[in-house]
């Protein structure tokens, strides 16, 4: 997306708008045939490999990679027949494409069934359900450059040797951490053996699969065994979803985790809060919180209820800090000096 705001307002905006929509469709066509994941920000990579790869025709992937290169996102490697350069504008496209697939893609059984949701909730919530595939793709996509940079940095301040990740099916942001602390190790705690399974294939290809260790567990159980005495745990978005039928599940987390981390360990945890009004979140907070209060029928909570949650575990020196995701907000906890487990 190469629009630059030479423009006037209006031509830029709806410049800036068709771009965003061509491209979402782009990459989300490439996401579900397998070809996106591949393409790492200024590489080289090769369509009749990938092809290959994918158990896709040739031409089509060369069709496809056609259309890349036509929409300036991957050109021609000098030198290299039949091998293309990806940009390394990538990571920021796919970021801002992830809040469209979000709102729209990840929703579209809600946005298509706005009715039935609204006259019949019951009957509407068992027939339309979310594609789990879309909703991941397009978090991990808005979290890469959002809510993972914010939280990596909390953490990388503590110097943690031993990190545990709830939710660690999704290991983004737990790889990135390991990236940024060679010596440290981590624990991705999830219930789902195929997203387990997922994590590991990730950290095979980052390169930290030495260090980090994907734990089946059900959700909020933080075996003592796996996670005791972790300096550091981080809790990207794990919670809200719970919210209102097993608040006692997300009390009962919280308590085992500060009783898992070492004395004075830190939780570094991202949660959803409902309606942000500052000007620059505001439009997709409201859709965020809309569709979490209509459709999934959740109970959002805002900054000082969260806070006095983690209160409630025993967390001690509580604080907020701006997360960097528009619907979002970063709590730092601190387990007591002292604190047993």
């Amino acid at each position: 997306m190469t629009v630059s705001p030479t423009h006037e307002p209006q031509e830029w905006l709806s410049r800036a708008a068709a771009d965003l929509a061509a491209t979402a469709a782009l990459l989300l066509i490439g996401e579900r045939l397998g070809l996106v994941e591949h393409l790492v920000p200024g590489g080289d990579v090769e369509p009749d490999g990938l092809a290959a790869m994918t158990d896709l025709p040739v031409p089509a992937v060369c069709r496809y990679f056609e259309a890349l290169r036509a929409a300036d996102l991957v050109e021609p490697a000098e030198g290299r027949a039949g091998r293309f350069r990806v940009t390394p504008a990538l990571a920021e496209i796919r970021h801002r494409v992830g809040y469209l697939a979000w709102a729209v893609f990840a929703n579209y059984e809600y946005l298509a069934n706005a009715r039935e949701f609204l006259t019949d909730p019951d009957t509407a919530g068992a027939r339309h359900r979310r594609d789990p595939a879309m909703v991941l793709t397009s978090s991990r996509w808005m979290d890469s450059l959002a809510a993972h940079p914010t939280m990596r940095a909390a953490v990388v301040d503590a110097r943690p040797s031993r990190v545990v990740d709830l939710g660690g099916g999704c290991p983004g942001l737990l790889v990135s951490i390991l990236q940024a602390l060679p010596d440290a190790v981590g624990i991705g705690l999830e219930e789902s053996a195929e997203l387990l399974a997922a994590g590991a294939r990730e950290a095979t290809a980052a390169g930290v699969a030495d260090r980090i260790s994907m734990v089946e567990a059900p959700f909020g159980e933080l075996p003592a065994d796996a996670c005791g005495n972790a300096d550091v745990i981080t809790a990207n978005f794990v919670f809200h979803d719970l919210l209102p039928e097993d608040e006692a599940v997300v009390d009962r987390s919280l308590a085992r985790a500060r009783a898992r981390l070492r004395p004075g360990g830190l939780l570094v945890m991202a949660e959803v809060v409902p309606y942000r009004d500052d000007e620059a979140d505001r439009r997709f907070s409201a859709i965020v919180t809309y569709t979490h209060l209509e459709f999934m029928r959740r109970r959002l909570i805002g900054p000082a209820e969260w806070q006095a949650k983690l209160r409630a575990a025993g967390f001690v020196g509580v604080r907020t800090a701006p997360l960097g995701y528009p619907a979002g907000q970063l709590f730092l906890a601190h387990a007591p000096e002292g604190s047993r487990r």
